[in-house]
């Protein structure tokens, strides 16, 4: 008598997966915390360039934007020269991988992401922008608290941990992160960090 093995389900090993991944990216988040946690002492800062900080996140998150056919323009605004701030590359990119990555998962298909890179004289703002359904009210106020959720049951999942990092990434570098009113549907983090002070030549 020939019996018959029960083959896994392809469903259940695809949310199978998708949980290691999940708890993968919660271990690795955790343990980013605790270096961020650890202060100025586990950190490497350098000059940096904000631009190409974001170009670099960008490109790794554009097969993400391209499987729900979001167009992600990329803008910057001179108002100053182009300038360098004093920080760690490393959590600045993950300070806006985090950002643009909720921004294409809460997005509508085909809708756009904006990013904007503003050059003032004192300081570089950036901006991330896009057209979904926005943060409900009553989520603002702890939207960078530590395992807070951004969405309602069922929808994308979360640890909550994405904008906590985000913030305490933000305060390391003496920096700004905030969620700003827009007259249209959607988001809008601002992100403001002091330029580095020219440097003094020594004749």
């Amino acid at each position: 008598v020939q019996q018959k093995t029960n083959s896994p389900d392809p469903q259940f090993l695809i949310s199978a997966l998708q949980e290691v991944e999940n708890l993968s990216r919660i271990v690795k988040d955790m343990l980013l915390l605790a270096r961020i946690d650890a202060g100025l002492g586990a950190l490497e800062f350098s000059d940096v360039e904000l631009d190409e900080s974001l170009l670099d996140v960008t490109a790794r998150l554009q097969k993400l934007a391209t499987a729900k056919n979001i167009h992600i323009k990329f803008d910057i605004i001179e108002n100053s020269e182009r300038t360098q701030v004093r920080g760690d590359y490393d959590l600045l990119s993950n300070l806006f991988f985090n950002l643009i990555e909720n921004a294409i998962k809460y997005s509508n298909p085909a809708s756009s992401i904006f990013i904007r890179v503003i050059w003032n004289q004192d300081q570089t703002i950036v901006e991330i922008e896009d057209e979904g359904p926005g943060i409900p009210v009553e989520n603002q106020k702890v939207i960078f608290e530590r395992f807070s959720r951004l969405a309602p049951s069922g929808s994308t999942k979360g640890f909550g941990l994405g904008l906590a990092i985000a913030n305490q990434i933000a305060i390391l570098h003496k920096a700004e992160l905030s969620l700003q009113e827009k007259p249209t549907q959607g988001t809008l983090f601002v992100f403001k960090v002091h330029n580095l002070s020219p440097h003094i030549k020594i004749s």
